[in-house]
């Protein structure tokens, strides 16, 4: 997390003095947390670091429980942090000052990595808590967008084309106006480098991305001042689109990787204009045997990085077939399924009537024919989960368990965002 997170408040807009603003006991004061912080990192003890994060904003929380949970798996060789001599300033309840993490991980050499950036701590039951970066931030109806100073106009265009983007992913996931969704405020942050959004995911995660998603946490987008409405669209449907797959179930995290890249895939190919380049990559494959096998594709955490593009360009082509062949509706039921604790076998069989295996076979047989007709526009509903699988269901994905994301290119979106 470049070990901040993401906060909520604009402190260098908002930060009311008091005292001296480089109060030295302060400081020292700040700096025996961020000693305390270090050693919990080193010792990949995950509940002592999170002892020390506010928790005044729910998304910010659940982004540093996936950020911690990560050193149960994969602690640092070397990790320290070390804070500014100036920009140090005091307010109302409030610190704030430059902070650098340097880290080095096992696989990264001699050399390590290290990330800087405007921090803040808030003072929260008589203890200063760690509370993610500085951040200016821009408010729009059901949706806060926040950003490094310079990327105002960024912001601004986010903020613009996201209720055009939310409601195109709404309808492809039969969300109504009255759904909960709906009417959810959607933060939004902007990562100027990838340096940033990648340690703001965990220390360890090392890919290339253009945008991060995962349950309860922002939506986080690599950008640049350039980034036009266009290619701001495709890459909020992609990571919308996921945001939206969460809604299905406690258990939609643990659906198989390709499907939550796949369904993100077709939640953005309005925008990105990619569903005929998928049907022919696919096809392509199956014409010189370079399909992948799905369970290959299934978990991020143990598959081939040269298999990285099939995760996306399969999966999203699959779901699309799946859609052509048998409705939204029916697509969204099998989704729901899996989301709430059914098996990929058990929610093929219940919705298609099928084994996976079955289904499998058919879809590549489908691949050696001629493409069809372009698709036509859906507009099925799609069917809630039945009472008695949501009662059986089991209990939401923690952030240990949840996949992380592969890479996103500038032109499609999906990445490491889910």
């Amino acid at each position: 997390m470049r070990v901040l997170l993401a906060a909520v408040v604009c402190l260098s807009a908002g930060l009311a003095r008091a005292g001296d603003p480089q109060d030295p006991a302060i400081r020292r004061e700040i700096e025996l947390v961020l000693q305390d912080m270090a050693a919990t990192v080193l010792a990949g003890d995950a509940e002592a670091y999170l002892g020390h994060v506010w928790t005044g904003d729910p998304n910010f929380v659940n982004e540093q429980k996936y950020w911690a949970n990560d050193l149960r798996k994969k602690k640092p060789l070397e990790f320290e942090y070390s804070l500014a001599e100036d920009k140090f300033e005091v307010g109302d309840g409030r610190v704030a000052g430059d902070l650098t993490m340097t880290w080095r991980m096992e696989g990264d050499g001699d050399k390590p990595r290290s990330v800087s950036h405007a921090a803040q701590f808030i003072l929260q039951d008589g203890r200063w808590r760690f509370a993610g970066e500085v951040w200016e931030h821009f408010d729009s109806d059901r949706c806060i967008v926040f950003f490094d100073p310079g990327f105002e106009e960024v912001a601004k265009t986010v903020a613009e084309v996201l209720p055009e983007v939310r409601a195109h992913v709404h309808q492809g996931f039969g969300f109504t106006d009255a759904s909960p969704l709906a009417h959810r405020t959607q933060q939004i942050k902007l990562y100027p480098n990838m340096k940033h959004l990648q340690a703001s995911i965990t220390l360890s995660y090392r890919d290339g991305l253009g945008g991060w998603n995962e349950p309860g946490e922002a939506i986080k987008l690599l950008v640049n001042r350039r980034r036009d409405a266009a290619g701001l669209k495709n890459l909020l449907a992609h990571e919308y689109g996921h945001v939206a797959t969460f809604e299905l179930g406690p258990r939609s995290n643990h659906m198989p990787w390709w499907i939550l890249e796949g369904v993100a895939e077709l939640s953005a190919e309005h925008y990105a204009g990619s569903a005929g380049r998928a049907d022919a990559a696919v096809r392509r494959w199956a014409r010189d045997g370079k399909l992948a096998d799905w369970l290959a594709l299934s978990d991020f955490n143990n598959f081939d990085s040269s298999l990285m593009g099939h995760v996306y360009t399969q999966g999203h082509q699959f779901l699309g077939y799946v859609s052509e062949r048998f409705g939204r509706a029916a697509r969204l039921n099998w989704m729901a399924r899996m989301s709430n604790g059914e098996s990929l076998d058990q929610a093929t069989s219940e919705v298609f009537g099928m084994s996976f295996a079955t289904l499998d076979e058919q879809w590549r047989g489908s691949l050696m024919e001629n493409p069809p007709e372009p698709p036509k526009k859906e507009t099925a509903e799609a069917p809630k989960p039945d009472t008695a699988k949501e009662a059986k269901a089991a209990e939401p994905s923690s952030s240990a368990e949840q996949k992380a994301e592969p890479p996103k290119t500038e032109s499609a979106p999906g990445g490491p965002s889910r």
